[in-house]
């Protein structure tokens, strides 16, 4: 099994750089969360052969300022 997780901010453009008329932009940080996990199962048989299985969870999450 393998697992990641992570959690940050990422800046938007400053106030500013970004115009768009009839309008007020709240520009701040974009929060951002996650993780994703891989497990893997293998098993021989009794034949010689074998059989594996593979699953994937990912979950993101990204919280934006109203604007």
């Amino acid at each position: 099994m393998h697992a990641h997780a992570y959690k940050g901010k990422a800046g938007q453009p400053a106030p500013g750089a970004i115009a768009v008329s009839g309008t007020t932009l709240q520009l701040g940080d974009v929060e951002t969360a996650g993780v994703s996990v891989t497990g893997n199962w293998n098993r021989k048989l009794a034949d010689g052969s074998s059989i594996s299985v593979q699953a994937y969870v990912d979950h993101t999450e990204r919280t934006v300022p109203p604007s």
